[in-house]
């Protein structure tokens, strides 16, 4: 955790790149000046004088505050540096310290964000920086916006300018000083801006996310990176944070993702925006967007937070573009990497204002490439497929998914010529709700027949033989919720005896008319516009394919077993092709021995002609009165119309998937 924060319930809203001249809340105040009840640095305070202050103990789980003297160690143009008279630092901190503050930061940050609340006229300009020893070694500075602006019975108000840097960061890391610095007065500026003068009773404090961002941003301005160049490695490896996060965790991948954005926001509306966001009484989402309607910008949060995503990604990608870049700062967020054969199909979960990149390997330019996104029922999900080329030779297109629906849910096609191809993620619900959302996807070079299935990947056993019969217009699975173009295979759901029946007729060319009898009386009446299941089952029965389970029913809606499945199979093979299957000789044992009198010499005979062999797990122990799946006869069925195709001249209408 990265300890740069502003502490108790008062917080202060955001800094300003702008000219120090403010608009204030309300005419009738004018300029605030300090407290009445403020002691403003004496004008003749001089090296080594001794003043006591408030300090926080932070050493304890609970908070308290306890007196302490400190010394002048410095008396510069803009601050004072005290220092604990019980603690030593050594005077390379502090000339580190005074030379970063009085040369750099103040001139810097008041020039660009505006002058912190003014001093009596009487008394110069001075911001105390006190060090002491917090008690905390994570924690290495913060800002009191009771020091500033004491609620009435305050008991531990410093009541002055005043910022605190723990001693222990002072004397181990000396060259953080400058960053510190420029972080923490910025707090103070920020406070003073947009709390302070802001004149609405219903006044609140802004929220950390963009606070905490806004003053990350203050040390880049004031030319100090060592600190936000660590938190955006960090972020860029935890790219799924939560943006908006409250409360407020403060780790460094929050401060990486806050201050990326807040640079983003900088870099696409110009300099003018922190002022306008520093100025009016919004805070969070709400004030970005009063802010871009103030400056007469047609972008939005959403339309900004949905580029930054992007940006954080393509920023490492050549060539850049200014639409997907943010100046001067590169943050290269990390992918999770698909692996296997194409299709790529997974389970990812993304934050609420966090983003998922997934990068799929590289595939040949001028293939087909498309992607599917299923997301959860009600998520506020939002993804774009980015495509960019390795060789840095084109510039990258981002193509974006609708996922407006009520089960969100979408595919896109990527355009041809890019060789690389990574999906984006991210979630936009309620600012500030830690959730979390989750969603499957499916991306695929050249999907069969355009088709793809959320639940069958490329490394599944059996998607060769699904793809095949997808190929073919044998299979289609099964859309979910319907119309709404997202599709599932069900490879482990136990396949219908009209299902096996339909396939066969279709597989083998049988013909199929309405006015096609059979003896059953339980198959009910075809769909609309439809042969299922009445008029194949009946193709089926006339062809020899299949049988009954009694001489006038069928059961149609029942799973037909893995020996029935074999034996209709090789029945079909043994009526509509006669010839094809060898018949083993008779010293041939099949693995599953005679387990059946209707169905054993059928499975000996599809095992010698490598009918099963597709089948995961056959073998001795491989139960043939299990349910057969749609997997299973996915398999038989491609093995079927394999062996028939090697028999015969290649076909024109479409050839199977080699295994």
């Amino acid at each position: 955790m990265l300890g740069l924060c502003v502490l108790f319930t008062a917080l202060a809203v955001g800094l300003a790149v702008s000219s120090p001249t403010r608009a204030y809340a309300s005419s009738s105040l004018g300029p605030p000046t300090f407290p009445p009840t403020a002691q403003d640095v004496p004008s003749d305070v001089t090296l080594g004088s001794i003043e006591s202050f408030w300090a926080m103990d932070k050493s304890q789980d609970v908070d308290s505050f306890f007196k302490l003297d400190a010394a002048a160690k410095y008396v510069g143009e803009h601050c004072v540096i005290y220092v604990d008279t019980s603690e030593s630092v050594p005077q390379v901190s502090l000339d580190s310290l005074r030379s970063a503050f009085d040369d750099t930061v103040y001139p810097k940050l008041t020039a660009a964000l505006g002058q912190p609340p003014p001093a009596s006229p009487d008394e110069p300009d001075r911001v105390t920086i006190l060090l002491y020893d917090f008690g905390d070694p994570s924690l290495q500075g913060f800002f009191l916006p009771a020091d500033i602006a004491p609620a009435s019975g305050e008991a531990h108000s410093n009541q002055r300018q005043i910022f605190y840097i723990n001693s222990e960061t002072a004397e181990s890391e000396p060259e953080a000083l400058g960053a510190l610095a420029a972080h923490e007065f910025s707090h103070l500026i920020a406070y003073y801006y947009s709390y302070m003068l802001d004149a609405d009773p219903a006044r609140t404090p802004p929220v950390p996310w963009l606070e905490e961002g806004i003053a990350s941003y203050a040390e880049h301005l004031a030319g100090y990176d060592i600190r936000v160049s660590s938190q955006l490695l960090n972020f860029a490896y935890a790219s799924n944070t939560d943006l908006t996060e409250t409360p407020w965790p403060g780790f460094n991948e929050n401060y990486g993702a806050s201050y990326a954005f807040v640079s983003f926001l900088v870099g696409r509306e110009g300099p003018a925006f922190l002022a306008k966001l520093i100025d009016q009484s919004l805070d969070g989402i709400a004030g970005i967007n009063a802010a871009l309607r103030s400056l007469g910008s047609w972008d939005t949060f959403d339309s900004l937070f949905a580029d930054w995503v992007v940006a954080d990604f393509l920023g490492a990608h050549s060539p850049v573009t200014l639409e997907w870049s943010i100046p001067g700062l590169t943050v290269a967020s990390q992918a999770t990497d698909a692996v296997g054969a194409s299709p790529w199909i997974g389970s990812e979960s993304v934050t609420n204002y966090g983003a998922q990149y997934l990068d799929f390997p590289a595939s040949p330019s001028g293939s087909s490439f498309r992607v599917v996104l299923a997301g959860d029922d009600g998520a506020p999900l939002h993804a774009d497929l980015i495509c960019w080329d390795s060789q840095g030779q084109m510039y990258p297109s981002v193509v974006g998914l609708d996922l407006s629906g009520s089960a969100p849910g979408g595919s896109v096609q990527a355009p041809l010529g890019y060789d690389r191809h990574t999906l984006v993620v991210w979630a936009q619900g309620t600012e500030g709700d830690n959730a979390t959302y989750g969603f499957r996807y499916s991306a695929a070079v050249d999907p069969p027949a355009g088709v793809q299935f959320l639940d069958l990947g490329g490394d599944d056993p059996y998607y060769p033989y699904v793809a095949e019969l997808v190929s073919d217009h044998l299979v289609s699975g099964k859309e979910i919720p319907a119309g709404s173009g997202l599709w599932f295979f069900q490879g482990g759901s136990a396949l219908l005896r009209a299902q096996l029946a339909k396939l066969l007729v279709l597989a083998l060319g049988v013909p199929a008319e309405e006015s096609m009898k059979s003896p059953f009386t339980d198959l009910g009446s075809d769909g609309p516009g439809d042969l299922y299941p009445k008029s194949f089952v009946a193709a089926a029965y006339a062809a020899g394919i299949v049988q009954g389970t009694t001489p006038t029913t069928f059961s149609p809606y029942t799973s037909v077993s893995r020996a029935q499945a074999i034996t209709m199979v090789v029945r079909a093979a043994q009526k509509l092709l006669p010839g094809l299957l060898a018949e083993p000789p008779p010293s041939y044992q099949g693995s599953l021995g005679d387990f059946s009198t209707v169905h054993a010499e059928n499975a000996r005979i599809a095992q010698y002609n490598h009918l099963l062999d597709g089948l995961v797990g056959f073998g001795p122990g491989w139960d043939p009165w299990q349910p057969c799946s749609r997997d299973e006869a996915a398999a038989l069925l491609a093995g079927l119309l394999d062996l028939e195709g090697s028999h015969s001249a290649p076909s024109t209408t479409g050839a199977g998937v080699a295994r």
